[in-house]
C-alpha cells in the first residue's frame, strides 16, 4: 500500500517527505515521536441507523463533537464505525486509517470532512498503513489530493 500512496503523491504533484520512528498507536505515542509534528486524527463515523459514512481528518489531540457533524451534514445520529465496516469502506484495521485510506476502491461512498485548521498547516502527517512512518504533506496539499481522487470533501471548524 506504501508504494501505491507515495506513487499517487508523486503522479499528483505533492511534495511529500517521510520520516520513519518507533510504531505509534495512538495520537499521544505519535507526538512523542513526532513532536513537531500537528497532531492529526482520522475517524470514521456511521449512521446509527442508516448507511451514510463520515470520515472525519480533524486536529488529533482534540474531542470530537459528533453532533456538530450531524448537525453539518444532516445526518442522524453517529457513531464509531465497527471494525467490518472500516475495513469494507477503507480498506484498513481500527487505528489505522489515514487520509490515504481514501485510495481504497470501497471508500466512493464515504464522506469526507477535513478541520478547516488542517489546510492551513505547513504539513500535516499521515501514515501510509504502516505505523512505523508518517508522510508529510503541506496542509493544501489536502485539497491536491482530494481533486486527484476526483473526490469532493466538507471544511468544517471542529
Amino acid at each position: 500500500m506504501k508504494v501505491k500512496i507515495l506513487e499517487h503523491l508523486e503522479t499528483a504533484g505533492i511534495t511529500f517527505r517521510v520520516i520513519n520512528h518507533e510504531p505509534v498507536y495512538t495520537v499521544a505515542e505519535s507526538v512523542a515521536h513526532l513532536p513537531d509534528a500537528y497532531p492529526v486524527k482520522n475517524l470514521l463515523l456511521k449512521e446509527e441507523k442508516g448507511d451514510r459514512c463520515i470520515f472525519v481528518i480533524m486536529k488529533g489531540d482534540e474531542r470530537l463533537i459528533t453532533k456538530l457533524i450531524s448537525s453539518e451534514l444532516g445526518t442522524k445520529k453517529l457513531q464509531f464505525a465497527k471494525p467490518e465496516v472500516l475495513l469494507s469502506k477503507l480498506g484498513v484495521e481500527p487505528g489505522s486509517a489515514s487520509l490515504f485510506s481514501l485510495l481504497h476502491d470501497g471508500s466512493a461512498d464515504v464522506e469526507v470532512v477535513v478541520d478547516a485548521r488542517l489546510l492551513q498547516r505547513d504539513e500535516v502527517g499521515f501514515h501510509p498503513s504502516d505505523n512505523t512512518q508518517t508522510v508529510l504533506i503541506g496542509g493544501h496539499d489536502i485539497a491536491t489530493f482530494m481533486s486527484s481522487l476526483g473526490r469532493q470533501y466538507r471544511v468544517l471548524g471542529l
